[in-house]
């Protein structure tokens, strides 16, 4: 009867390098990777280099006539505002001297006629209706009278022009009024001077 012939393990002459379906053996490194061809890289020529050059630029002189333009438009606004406030300012009291006109008129008037008149009851009337139409007005633009008198004295609104002595009731009581107080709205626009019991 014939033996079988033993068979070897293969050796590293055997092993195909190029044939895929073979296992490397173990310890045996990898091929490793090849480098990439620089031929297939993706280069900028010096024109494309250029041409993004001048793009660049166009959009830097864009940004810059942007800023110039809003920078004279804010300059423009603030010069206006400035003006705007200045002209506020100067014509603030414009609308109550165009209102007291008419008063002025009536005055004018009232003159003439205290020339070429000697009926004093006349004249009297006539400067009495100025009178009301001048208050009046001034009640419209919002100015109200305090009323002091036999009021308690109030350091907010009076100013105690001196104290005179009087009955105990009448003790910080004003008693006098030199000069009138006012209210524009809620404001005190002028304290009124008072006399104030003692």
């Amino acid at each position: 009867m014939q033996e079988p012939e033993a068979t070897l393990p293969p050796t590293e002459e055997s092993v195909d390098p190029n044939n895929s379906s073979s296992t490397p053996e173990a310890g045996i490194p990898e091929t490793p990777a090849q480098p990439q061809d620089p031929s297939t890289l993706e280069v900028n020529t010096p024109l494309e280099n250029e041409e993004q050059s001048i793009d660049y630029q166009k959009e830097m002189e864009e940004w810059k006539d942007k800023y110039l333009r809003l920078a004279s438009d804010f300059d423009n606004f603030r010069k206006r505002s400035q003006k705007e406030k200045s002209e506020l300012i100067k014509y603030a009291g414009e609308d109550l001297i165009k209102s007291l006109l008419p008063v002025v008129d009536d005055f004018d008037r009232s003159l003439l006629v205290m020339e070429k008149s000697d009926n004093v009851s006349a004249l009297k009337e006539g400067i009495q209706m100025i009178s009301h139409k001048f208050r009046q007005l001034l009640i419209n633009k919002g100015l109200k009278p305090m009323d002091s008198l036999q009021q308690s004295f109030n350091s907010e609104y009076h100013e105690a022009i001196t104290t005179v002595p009087g009955p105990e009731e009448l003790k910080g009581v004003v008693i006098d009024e030199v000069e009138k107080g006012y209210f524009l709205e809620d404001k005190v626009l002028r304290y009124a001077k008072v006399i104030v019991g003692a």
